[in-house]
């Protein structure tokens, strides 16, 4: 494309429209990444935008005087500072408030960032001014990418670039290449752009990529719609949250697994579970984690799970080794975290304790020693430290869970009020809902009439289900929930009545949602009826790299109940009497499993089968770290040696597709070396050609014009041809021809031409220029005559 040229008005006034589009596309970019953040910034942004049109429409023509301007400077000083008072006293759920300083003051920064350009917009305007402005676009760009965390603020951004690097252009043209107001100048071609910028970008993604932060970034809370799987700092289970779930295929931690002899295990179940928080108080639609008193309530029945001393001890070095049950079956597993996750660290389930006292884990310290676990009042396993993607390291013993999803015997049930678990919310409808729905289930065979009857003595009477038919009432209603094709997965949250309970909301209505809906509904029939029990999060699933390594990835995330059961030791073998009871965790799991494994299924798809763009763009641009860096270069080593792997076996194997494929990779070789070859004789024939006679140097147009012209008529240089010996070679041809003596001595004089401009350096001047251009035209009309 020829370049063009522009006065220097016209390029000015292209440099003012460049600056105003730079400054528009910078505060869109701000808005948008802290709009969720800060509502205010909306009507911010609408003065700013109306501004900046008046500003433009009046560029050159009207400015403020320089004592309104500092009015209004000042008036918008006063104004942010007011906010942000505001902002600190408003609530306690304000960004000041709710994080730490100075991290709070980045989404703050924002309104005020947007503000200032209303002050500068109108002032009277020097070329300083308007890189002033610039230096603010450029600090609002900085903070949108602080917050911003998506594709959106990605080509806000990447137009803003484009918009500055065009802007910096049009200066630098005005202020170097322009020696007089009556000069023209020619803009630069793509060619010449893409020759300086390409070279930077690749320097800079090498920088990016060989260089991450080291640091984890830090998210602000957001009201988005658009919800992700997985787990998050909260750990929390609210159904208040409406819209549609985004299953996250990220790695949230990997878990090393081995046999009592260092053996990698390979059979982990396709749906193991991992323990994390559980929940036993619900109030208005979210589950909370408030652990029991550590005094007992006097009166109410008292079920424990393994009581193990809370240490005191907090040094390193102390239980270096996990106890041991020294079964045939146990196993080990070491967690390393990957991904947020919270800090309430997540465990094979049923968590086994080999002698009934001890921890079953230990965290990995980077020294390489090793530190105990905490334990809650309530039997809640916790780390003595922050969880940290990428550093935190766990280890934990193991045995097979037993069947029927009961877990392990559990003992010393003495010091644990479950008054929490047992008692009922206060919803009763949902109670006289599931008193009709067990009724059903009775006349539908799905339950014995003995589970709702024994011990009651009709209507009128609190029904409460004896203890014996806890796990028969709570197989029935999650049955019911899962297997009855009345309730359905869905990935959308929906409420159809706001002014009833999210659970009831859920039962009645929609009869629709994840796992978190059906858990808790399941959950709150069961304590309708007197069944203690709790709602766990955790995950269910793992992807095994077949080394004894597992990937849990954040859309396995996964919620269920566990209630609490007795069972009947075995009795002594005369059978006088039976053996002591137990109590044990029953999973319940209401949610409809193959709907929830094809979800499970599709958000870890791009692992086999494709790549999720999104979480590819996250992990390489948003959140790159070293963590990051080393599992990819990880994991596309994993992908070449299975790919190479399955190529040689099917190269080698003896069959007719091994035939097919040794056919075919012979072909494709000749295919790539001939087209090898072609392509370097291209290449080479292209590097001789530029050092040749046609080489395409600066300032030699006319010559390969003279060449063009020539070469129509049949006439071109023989290879390694000088451009005098060309012209002399021409010379009894063209004498023969009409003003052959002419044209001879001209294209002679273009031949000389060439050499002074080639090695002589020294370019034709403006005349000069115009005169060869006539002379070449009035070439290619002389030898198209018809006796020529």
């Amino acid at each position: 494309m020829e370049a063009s040229a522009s006065s220097p008005r016209r390029l000015m006034r292209l440099f003012i429209v460049s600056s105003y589009l730079t400054y528009a596309l910078a505060a869109a970019a701000l808005v948008w990444s802290e709009f969720e953040l800060v509502p205010e910034l909306g009507p911010v942004a609408a003065v700013l935008g109306s501004l900046m049109i008046v500003a433009f429409a009046l560029e050159g023509r009207w400015s403020m005087s320089s004592w309104l301007a500092n009015l209004m400077g000042l008036a918008i000083a006063v104004s942010a500072g007011s906010w942000i008072y505001w902002q600190l006293n408003r609530s306690d759920d304000s960004l000041l408030n709710t994080l730490p300083f100075p991290t709070s003051m980045v989404p703050v920064a924002g309104p005020v960032m947007l503000m200032l350009f209303v002050a500068k917009l109108l002032r009277p305007k020097t070329i300083d001014d308007h890189w002033g402005l610039q230096l603010i676009a450029l600090v609002c760009v900085g903070l949108g990418c602080t917050l911003a965390d998506d594709f959106y603020f990605v080509l806000m951004m990447m137009a803003y670039l484009v918009s500055a690097l065009w802007c910096l252009a049009l200066f630098y043209l005005y202020r170097e290449r322009l020696g007089s107001a009556g000069d023209s100048v020619e803009f630069p071609r793509h060619r010449q752009v893409l020759n300086w910028t390409m070279p930077i970008l690749t320097l800079a993604l090498i920088g990016f990529f060989t260089m991450p932060r080291t640091e984890q970034i830090w998210q602000l809370p957001s009201k988005t719609r658009k919800l992700d799987s997985g787990q998050s700092d909260e750990q929390s289970i609210d159904l208040n949250r409406t819209g549609t779930l985004a299953l996250d295929p990220e790695v949230a931690f990997e878990v090393y697994v081995e046999d009592r002899h260092g053996e990698p295990k390979t059979d982990l179940p396709g749906d193991q579970r991992w323990r994390g928080p559980f929940f036993r108080t619900y109030r208005e639609g979210a589950w909370l984690r408030f652990p029991p008193p550590r005094v007992p309530t006097i009166g109410v029945a008292m079920i424990a799970t393994a009581t193990v001393p809370t240490s005191t001890e907090d040094t390193l070095g102390v239980n270096d080794n996990l106890p041991t049950s020294n079964r045939e079956d146990e196993f080990i597993l070491t967690f390393t975290v990957k991904s947020k996750i919270g800090q309430i660290p997540f465990l094979a389930a049923p968590i086994f304790y080999p002698d009934g006292q001890a921890l079953p884990v230990l965290q990995l310290q980077p020294n390489g020693r090793t530190r105990p676990f905490a334990q809650e009042n309530d039997g809640l396993l916790r780390l003595r430290e922050q969880i940290v993607p990428g550093k935190t390291r766990y280890r934990q013993v193991a045995v097979p869970a037993p069947p029927n999803n009961l877990g392990h015997p559990l003992r010393d049930i003495e010091n644990y009020d479950i008054a929490g678990r047992k008692t009922a919310p206060p919803l009763p409808n949902l109670k006289v809902w599931t008193d009709r729905l067990l009724e059903r289930l009775v006349a539908q065979g799905n339950l014995p009439r003995d589970a709702i009857e024994d011990g009651w003595e009709g209507p009128g009477q609190v029904r409460e289900v004896k203890a014996q038919h806890y796990e028969a009432v709570a197989r029935a209603l999650e049955g019911h929930l899962a297997r009855s094709g009345e309730y359905t997965y869905s990935l959308s949250l929906e409420r159809s009545n706001s002014k009833i309970d999210p659970v009831e909301d859920f039962l009645y209505n929609t009869k629709s949602g994840h796992c978190n809906r059906f858990t808790t509904a399941l959950a709150l029939m069961l304590r309708t009826q007197g069944i203690p029990c709790q709602v766990v999060l955790g995950y269910r699933g793992a992807d095994s790299r077949g080394d004894g390594h597992y990937d849990v990835r954040q859309c396995y995330a996964h919620s269920w109940v566990e209630v609490l059961v007795p069972q009947r030791e075995a009795g002594p073998a005369h059978g006088m009497f039976a053996g002591p009871p137990t109590w044990h965790w029953l999973v319940v799991d209401g949610t409809p499993s193959d709907a929830a494994a094809e979800a499970n299924a599709a958000g870890s798809r791009w692992w086999s089968a494709g790549i999720d763009w999104r979480r590819t763009f996250k992990d390489l641009i948003l959140n790159y770290n070293a963590d990051n860096r080393d599992e990819i270069i990880n994991n596309l080593w994993q992908r070449a040696k299975a790919g190479w792997a399955a190529f040689r076996r099917v190269l080698l194997a003896s069959s007719a597709e091994g035939f097919r494929a040794r056919i075919a990779v012979s072909l494709v070789s000749v295919v790539a070396m001939l087209s090898s070859f072609l392509l370097g004789r291209w290449l080479w024939k292209r590097v001789r050609g530029k050092s040749g006679v046609g080489a395409a140097m600066p300032g030699t147009e006319f010559h390969r014009r003279l060449l063009a012209i020539l070469a129509r008529r049949g006439w071109s240089p023989a290879k390694g041809q000088t451009p005098r010996e060309f012209a002399d070679s021409l010379s009894p041809v063209l004498h023969q021809r009409e003003q052959g003596d002419e044209i001879n001595q001209f294209v002679r004089s273009i031949s000389d031409l060439f050499y002074r401009v080639r090695f002589g350096q020294v370019a034709l001047d403006a005349n000069e220029r115009l005169e060869t251009t006539a002379r070449l035209d009035w070439l290619a009309a002389a030898l198209s005559k018809p006796g020529n």
